[in-house]
């Protein structure tokens, strides 16, 4: 240890080590922090930007909102934001009167954006009725053929592959939206894909679960992985039973030589959201943590 006042002596190799190797930790988190928070506004981007009321109206029967409608969409709306579960129940009960007559505001999408962001998934899923019904869109088969035909339209089709997993979740033909979901896997374009993948997510079904846990591991667009990895984790419908069969996969993929730096990265951060714990990279403690939670 130098004397006070002392000429400070040059750092040796292994202290210049130990400093990169911190800045480079530290970057990492910072990454990973960042994480649930870029793809939470991927997410909501991806079919607010595209809503209808951007989009010339293809999305659905929007007739003209009348004040009453609208004014009762938004107190509700605002009420479920702040968690109020009879806020869910009222939504459930009458949103379907609400198609036609109310339109997506940016005070509306505010609130459901909020809510979308919380873990409650019953608040969730009276997000997703709402905006259903905010959007034109019914919950029939009108609503998915609407949908399905938007699709095709590359101005509108990250909307609505993602409200297209918003009916399904919502009970409507549910393997018809699947398949219709899976077709657009195979797109050319990684964005398409990675709304596919959104979309499925949505739907959150059994099958949907391997789908996505096979993009994340084969897609050869980390944007794609990335989606797959964060709809698993936080971003989709899944219950925490359809969470834990991902995590076993990727607790298993952690330390597979064939798992991209990033994608560990990814499993890391997914499996942080899924047990409520802080692992980091040690394999051996995740998969402890399986063992006992499974």
């Amino acid at each position: 240890m130098s004397a006070l006042g002392a000429e400070p002596s040059q750092p040796g190799p292994s202290r210049a080590v130990a400093v990169m190797l911190y800045l480079s930790l530290g970057f990492a988190l910072i990454l990973l922090l960042a994480w649930t928070v870029q793809n939470g506004a991927r997410r909501i981007r991806s079919w607010a930007a595209n809503s209808p009321s951007n989009s010339s109206g293809v999305g659905g029967r929007q007739s003209g909102a009348t004040a009453s409608r609208q004014g009762e969409a938004e107190y509700l709306l605002e009420r479920l934001a702040s968690g109020d579960s009879r806020a869910a129940s009222e939504i459930l009960t009458a949103s379907d009167g609400w198609t036609g007559r109310t339109r997506r505001t940016a005070k509306a999408s505010q609130l459901v954006n909020v809510t979308l962001n919380q873990h409650d998934l019953r608040l969730r899923g009276a997000a997703l009725q709402a905006t259903l019904a905010l959007d034109g869109v019914s919950r029939d088969g009108d609503g998915l053929s609407r949908l399905e035909l938007a699709a095709t339209d590359p101005n509108a089709r990250a909307w609505a592959l993602w409200m297209l997993g918003a009916l399904g979740n919502r009970g409507v033909q549910q393997e018809r939206i699947v398949e219709i979901l899976k077709g657009y896997l195979d797109d050319p374009d990684a964005r398409t894909r990675s709304g596919a993948v959104y979309g499925l997510g949505t739907v959150a079904t059994q099958e949907t679960v391997s789908l996505l846990l096979d993009r994340f591991r084969s897609d050869a667009s980390p944007l794609v992985q990335e989606s797959a990895a964060c709809s698993l984790a936080e971003a989709g419908m899944y219950t925490h039973e359809q969470r834990m069969v991902a995590a076993a996969s990727f607790v298993g993929w952690m330390d597979n030589a064939l798992t991209s730096p990033q994608q560990k990265a990814w499993a890391v951060q997914a499996l942080r959201d899924i047990s409520g714990r802080n692992l980091g990279t040690n394999t051996a403690a995740w998969q402890q943590w399986y063992s006992r939670e499974r």
